[in-house]
């Protein structure tokens, strides 16, 4: 498709300018986002809730295996 393939190239290119973005096509259409462009998006995640935790830099996570990308 390429619809799939531009815009995944246009946020590969500039993911600052689709932030807000991001997170509802994860949720609503995640066939649509390659791989790169998720886990981008789960390490910037991740390094914010590290910032915001108050228990030093262990993050646990529960996930089941249907839920990984």
């Amino acid at each position: 498709m390429v619809n799939k393939r531009i815009i995944n190239k246009m946020i590969k290119q500039k993911p600052n300018l689709f932030v807000n973005e991001l997170e509802g096509l994860i949720r609503h259409m995640p066939n649509l986002l390659d791989f790169d462009n998720k886990r981008t998006y789960f390490k910037k995640e991740l390094g914010k809730f590290k910032r915001n935790n108050l228990y030093g830099d262990q993050v646990q996570l529960f996930i089941r295996r249907d839920d990984i990308f």
